[in-house]
């Protein structure tokens, strides 16, 4: 049960392998490497149950373990990345490898674009949001300033490997955040599968490996057709961050190191503040139609089938941030433009523009959606 994508982004391609027992096909690809240095999760170097535990990689290579939260994705882990590739002698046609999630991928990727203006990086993605999301699409980044990604770059891995056995695994929470990323594709871009997902949402919350394989092959094959001639988010790619513009206020709100809130959490909130906002300006311009359809409705019941929160008070936080502080957040989104901040909206569902948004009142009402 193993799927392959040969991906093309921007001017490079690369291999994606998807499946069960493809930490066996990444023994065989590093063993072919000159030289192998391995950043990975710290989660790993104790674990004996992880899927890696079964293999000698972490054993006969070196290896740089990493706390894998939050906090650790910044200048000081770049630091401490540089400093031991340096005292390794590593040199500039090494292979230089990624294991873990969303902020072990970004780190490294990110460290892998500057040393000596770029070394080789493999991607072993092992969170749901790794494989659908952040591991694809080449963006790296760390956090400055208690701002997420203030400082990144574009650049594509060599290979990336997704065992899906490390999903088995996971924790409850961070697989539901996760999936939250295929969601938002489906919402802004295929209404069927809107509807496979809904449908099938109780073998996929229940780890099922070969929904597994069709969710992650789907997602990381929708994503790439939106990277694939728009690497550096100039139009299409925009349509990837469904949620994400609402969502990055909620998250400044609590801050980075908020351990109660996940990254997918806050996309989900801030679909449905999407949503909103899509009906508010549908509805302006074809009234009639919204008695037919609301997007609100739709999204908070896709969201509903796989557990993740629809309103601020489902994460069972002790304070939560009002509207009109959500609104003045939006002033630190990085892909605001000078003319304002850029939405996306849903014009139907499965069909999904983007544009920019002015009125602070109209804002104010679609967050009023998850107050």
């Amino acid at each position: 049960m193993k799927k392959y994508i040969n991906a093309f982004v921007g001017s490079d391609s690369y291999p994606i392998l998807i499946g069960c027992g493809v930490l066996e096909e990444l023994s065989d690809y590093l063993a072919s490497a000159q030289c192998v240095a391995i950043v990975c999760d710290k989660y790993f170097e104790s674990s004996l149950s992880s899927p890696i535990a079964s293999t000698s990689i972490l054993a006969d290579y070196p290896v740089f373990y990493l706390d894998g939260g939050i906090d650790a994705k910044g200048l000081v882990a770049v630091q401490a990345i540089v400093d031991w590739l340096f005292s390794l002698s590593f040199p500039r046609d090494g292979l230089l490898v990624a294991i873990g999630g969303g902020v072990i991928g970004d780190l490294v990727g990110f460290v892998a674009s500057a040393y000596m203006r770029g070394v080789s990086l493999v991607h072993v993605p092992t969170t749901t949001t790794a494989m659908i999301d952040s591991s694809v699409g080449g963006k790296t980044g760390i956090n400055y300033r208690n701002q997420v990604n203030l400082l990144g770059s574009y650049y594509n891995p060599v290979a990336t490997f997704m065992e899906l056995a490390f999903l088995t695994s996971l924790d409850e929470r961070d697989y539901k955040a996760g999936l939250c990323e295929a969601l938002k594709m489906a919402l802004t871009s295929d209404s069927r599968m809107v509807a496979s997902f809904e449908a099938n949402s109780t073998s996929i919350m229940s780890r099922d490996l070969q929904d597994l394989a069709e969710v992650v092959y789907w997602s990381v094959s929708t994503k790439l057709r939106h990277v694939s001639e728009d690497l550096k988010e100039k139009s299409i790619r925009l349509l990837l961050n469904y949620g994400h513009t609402f969502g990055q206020s909620i998250e400044s709100f609590y801050g980075l190191s908020h351990s109660s809130l996940r990254h997918g959490e806050a996309v989900s909130l801030g679909m449905v503040v999407a949503a909103s906002l899509s009906d508010q300006l549908r509805s302006a311009k074809e009234p009639l139609r919204l008695s037919r359809s609301s997007l609100l409705q739709v999204t908070k019941s896709v969201l509903k089938s796989f557990g993740l929160p629809r309103a601020l008070c489902d994460l069972g936080l002790d304070q939560y941030p009002t509207p009109n502080e959500l609104v003045e957040g939006l002033v630190n989104d990085k892909k605001r433009v000078a003319s304002g901040s850029r939405f996306v909206v849903l014009n139907a569902v499965g069909d999904a523009s983007v544009l920019t948004v002015t009125d602070p009142q109209l804002l104010l009402n679609s967050f009023k959606a998850i107050a």
